[in-house]
């Protein structure tokens, strides 16, 4: 019986997790990444977790933000407190697509800094990347009706 239940609940897992691309490489070399931020051609892939409030855990699926020259897809878990009810809470408040958005970068100390603005999406004020030189990055995320939220990750090439 503990066999079958373990087989069961490794069946369901295995079937219940994301259909996307589970791994990505990272990007390792400083000079890439200067150029795929320059380019406005990179991914963000999300390894963990850190709301405002409470405990930061791993994350465990395929999640990710693409930023593209004419758009930006974000596909991200949410855990936090809203300020206003959402209108469909079955969705996550960051899994949104937008082709409208202020970008800007600047460069320090071994280290990118990305802002991103969208312009189309009115309740997420601004996207904040740091970019190491290794490749792993953070993300602050501010939203205008719910708390902040960062996720750590790594930076992937767009293909």
């Amino acid at each position: 019986m503990k066999y079958f239940l373990t087989c069961s609940l490794f069946f369901l897992l295995t079937a219940c997790s994301s259909t996307r691309q589970a791994t990505k490489k990272q990007v390792t070399d400083f000079t890439e990444l200067k150029k795929m931020v320059n380019e406005k051609n990179f991914d963000f892939v999300a390894e963990r977790l850190l709301p405002a409030t409470g405990i930061p855990s791993y994350i465990t699926g395929f999640y990710d933000v693409r930023v593209n020259q004419d758009s930006l897809l974000v596909h991200l878990p949410y855990k936090g407190q809203a300020y206003m009810p959402p209108v469909d809470p079955s969705q996550s408040p960051l899994n949104f697509q937008s082709t409208s958005f202020d970008y800007s970068f600047t460069e320090s100390n071994d280290k990118l800094n990305i802002s991103i603005k969208p312009k189309d999406k009115q309740n997420v004020l601004q996207l904040l990347f740091v970019i190491f030189n290794n490749g792993s990055a953070t993300l602050n995320i501010n939203s205008s009706d719910r708390q902040s939220i960062s996720f750590t990750g790594y930076i992937s090439s767009s293909q």
